[in-house]
């Protein structure tokens, strides 16, 4: 008994891919506004998550400062009880890194509500599309033609 074997398999290519990419643009025009407010909640949530450790660089550097102050009025014979440390100002950092965390995850979750809904709402549209389609072309065209060009079309 011989296996037969077989290579892998190569997808076909797309025979109208750029009309079906305009049509699917089409399915989202009703709904620009949605996407182009969730791709600027995107950006801010990016920007807000950048800025973050940014800020929190801030604290290690003024608690570095801050040791190394120490240490060396340490070594210059002083007796400190705590090391000059700003940590008023590190609780501000702390704070402000917390709440740019929190927006960021806030806008992160607006933009995928929204985003959400927009591609559900385009999804419900072009299987009612298709639908309607499949009802008006006659049984013998499903014969003639592939799948993906009858979905296509």
């Amino acid at each position: 008994m011989s296996i037969v074997r077989r290579g892998p398999r190569v997808p076909e290519q797309a025979q109208h891919f750029w009309p079906t990419t305009k049509r699917l643009i089409a399915y989202l025009r009703p709904w620009r506004v949605g996407v182009i407010v969730s791709i600027f909640l995107a950006i801010v949530s990016v920007i807000l998550s950048i800025l973050a450790p940014k800020i929190l660089g801030e604290a290690t550097t003024i608690i570095y400062d801050g040791m190394l102050k120490g240490y060396a009025e340490i070594k210059a014979g002083e007796h400190l009880s705590t090391l000059p440390i700003n940590f008023n100002r590190i609780w501000q950092i702390g704070i402000t890194v917390i709440l740019l965390y929190l927006f960021s995850g806030l806008f992160s979750f607006l933009q995928l509500q929204i985003m959400t809904r927009v591609s559900q709402r385009v999804v419900y549209n072009l299987r009612q599309d298709f639908e309607e389609k499949m009802r008006r072309v006659p049984i013998k065209y499903y014969d003639t033609h592939n799948n993906g060009d009858i979905m296509s079309r």
